[in-house]
């Protein structure tokens, strides 16, 4: 089992110090989910009594723990970059960043974005073979129940890239979310860089729909219902190539080979540490390159089939 050793926090900000509050953590399983982390905290000589654990961003994911020294544990459903905190009278004096990683690509389904656990699609029911695709069949073999006709599909590949920099590549890659083939209506499509310090959210969508999205590079957020963003919009019953360049916290986004959009942004964004494609229905990824700027190749996938 790995622990966790960035630690993010050393004090309360403005306040008294917690050098003596210990903190840490380690995953049950080394990858995959979904994942135990058992994190091992010693508050001892603390007088408070709201003492809690958050094992991510979200704030409702927290726990309140006993005074003194012990364990808490908390099972993570979902791969990705958690910063666990533990917090002393809502304020977080210690943290750390935990890595839940996939073996490969992990496919999975949820009628609902903020759903707490997903359905996992057996890998053998995905298909492979020039593109990653879960059918409404393959949903179906997976227990999903598809009657609501509204739900969602992940496709998600969070591993060590190496020190491939979120400030600075350029990452491609091929989107359809064909009706046809258990695609929704509007045909929302997302690709999601997951970086160490937040994330860059690339839509597209049919042309019609293109007040409803919204893009985030890091701490810039460009809704839809306040900027035109209709060269985001494209006809998804066919691919399109969405190429994502990073430079000088500028982002520039192209729809086949044309310039949709350029975002600036501020925060830096660390580390890449994974990859989300999400669609409103059944959508597929054709294939995806991630390059240095000097267009050398650090991850290529053209999910070719398993030999």
């Amino acid at each position: 089992p790995a622990a966790a050793v960035a630690v993010y926090f050393a004090a309360r900000p403005g306040g008294d110090s917690y050098g003596e509050v210990a903190f840490s953590s380690r995953k049950v399983v080394s990858e995959g989910v979904p994942n135990t982390v058992v994190f091992d905290y010693d508050v001892t000589g603390v007088d408070s009594d709201d003492i809690r654990i958050q094992q991510s961003w979200d704030p409702k994911m927290s726990s309140a723990v006993r005074p003194g020294k012990g364990q808490h544990t908390s099972v993570y459903y979902y791969p990705g970059f958690h910063r666990a905190k533990l917090l002393i009278d809502g304020e977080a004096v210690k943290g750390h960043d935990i890595h839940i990683t996939t073996d490969g690509w992990l496919t999975l389904a949820r009628y609902g974005t903020d759903d707490p656990i997903p359905f996992y699609i057996p890998p053998g029911e995905v298909e492979m073979n020039g593109r990653i695709h879960a059918s409404p069949a393959s949903l179906a073999a997976g227990k999903f129940d598809l009657s609501g006709n509204s739900f969602f599909v992940s496709y998600y590949c969070v591993r060590d890239f190496g020190d491939l920099q979120g400030d600075d590549f350029t990452i491609e890659a091929r989107l359809k979310n064909d009706l046809g083939e258990g695609g929704l209506t509007c045909q929302y499509s997302e690709m999601i860089v997951m970086c160490e310090n937040g994330r860059m959210i690339f839509p597209l969508c049919l042309p019609g729909c293109v007040s409803n999205i919204s893009m985030k590079v890091m701490d810039t957020w460009v809704d839809g219902r306040d900027n035109d963003l209709s060269a985001l919009g494209c006809d998804l019953s066919h691919w399109n190539d969405l190429r994502c360049e990073i430079a000088g916290r500028k982002a520039r986004v192209s729809v086949n080979e044309s310039l949709a959009r350029e975002v600036a942004y501020s925060e830096p964004a660390g580390r890449v540490i994974g990859l989300h494609f999400i669609f409103f229905g059944c959508g597929s990824v054709g294939g995806v390159r991630m390059e240095t700027p000097d267009g050398a190749a650090v991850f290529e996938e053209d999910f070719s089939p398993a030999r």
